[in-house]
């Protein structure tokens, strides 16, 4: 299981843009009716990273972090919890940790 973080601003693209500057990738833009619309991801043998919106036509996502427009899903072990989070910086809330619990 992976990181989840949520943030309560800044819009889609420039939290995309932000996200590839702090941890030195590229997004690429993709389309799924599961996640939303469109949505960024970033994929290795190591690591998946996920940037996606919380809502599509009024369904949440995830229900339990409504108050989360945008969400970033880091699945693997390439980085560290604390890795991302410093990367992230302040704007970035940890939902959930690797072991599926609250922070």
């Amino acid at each position: 299981m992976g990181l989840l973080y949520g943030f309560a601003e800044g819009s889609f693209e420039e939290l995309a843009h932000e996200i590839e500057r702090a941890f030195n990738i590229q997004f690429v833009l993709h389309e799924s009716a599961w996640r939303g619309g469109d949505y960024y991801r970033y994929q290795t043998d190591s690591e998946q990273i996920i940037l996606q919106m919380n809502r599509d036509d009024g369904e949440i996502a995830e229900t339990a972090f409504a108050a989360f427009p945008v969400l970033l899903y880091v699945e693997g072990d390439a980085r560290s919890q604390a890795e991302v989070s410093r990367c992230l910086g302040a704007k970035a809330i940890l939902l959930r940790n690797r072991n599926y619990g609250p922070k």
